[in-house]
């Protein structure tokens, strides 16, 4: 837990390897007084399965 002040806010992920991907997708949430939020950071890899189609 983070304890921020209210307001706006962006938060972006980083990888933590250094690498260019998996990438997170930037979020963004209003803090508001007295209250908490709870986010979730999703990391894409751009790898895509194999298409079944034919």
């Amino acid at each position: 837990m983070i304890d921020l002040e209210p307001g706006g806010y962006e938060l972006r992920g980083e990888n933590a390897t250094g690498r260019p991907v998996p990438q997170a997708t930037p979020v963004n949430l209003v803090i508001r007084p007295g209250r908490y939020a709870e986010i979730e950071i999703r990391f894409d890899s751009g790898i895509r399965g194999a298409s079944t189609a034919q």
